[in-house]
């Protein structure tokens, strides 16, 4: 198949054995959104089922294998089929699309409303860094991709244990009538037991 404009193969560092094929690239891009897709219904489910903590501690975990199935081929470089690229991005795309929906919801219910938009503009904005720092370090090969893709694990490997010690969201925990764990986490988000008002 043919390299795109401006390939050099001197600046190359894929250890793969073959080139896939157009098509089997196009598949490898999609299937980040068509993960994204399916992520958008099941987070529609859960967040109503299993709380807004446990949601994004479960989306965690499609988001770290579809990782792990991306480091691999990085050192396994007798690999010659799509399939771990493809399983890899499809589960990427699980956790980016929940991710994308869970935690703005989660950050809209914890926080008081003086600091509601400041905080949602935060996530988004350490996102695009996120996305702006992956893309630099490709930039002419300064780091190897399978360091860039290791890397790529701590993100929800950390957010996952994180959320352990966070509280259920007040809104949530009152939608399943439980009053008392509201108010507890209620009062553990603000910090004092005094959070009447």
């Amino acid at each position: 198949s043919d390299m795109p404009s401006g390939y050099d193969p001197d600046k190359s560092n894929c250890t793969l054995p073959v080139s896939f094929s157009d098509e089997e690239g196009s598949w490898i891009g999609s299937m980040f959104n068509i993960g994204a897709l399916v992520a958008a219904f099941a987070t529609g489910l859960l967040m109503p089922a299993i709380g807004r903590k446990w949601t994004m501690i479960l989306l965690s975990v499609p988001f770290i294998i579809g990782w792990i199935c991306l480091i691999i081929p990085a050192y396994k470089t007798d690999i010659s089929s799509p399939a771990l690229f493809l399983v890899g991005r499809f589960f990427t795309g699980v956790g980016g699309g929940g991710f994308a929906l869970a935690p703005p919801v989660y950050i809209s219910e914890i926080t008081e409303t003086s600091i509601r938009g400041a905080m949602g503009s935060v996530m988004q904005f350490m996102l695009t860094i996120g996305i702006a720092v992956v893309n630099a370090m490709g930039i002419e090969n300064a780091v190897d991709w399978g360091i860039i893709t290791i890397l790529c694990v701590i993100p929800p490997a950390a957010s996952a244990g994180a959320m352990f010690f966070m509280p259920e969201s007040p809104y949530y925990l009152i939608s399943k009538e439980n009053e008392a764990k509201a108010l507890a986490s209620l009062q553990w988000l603000r910090g004092t037991k005094n959070v009447s008002g």
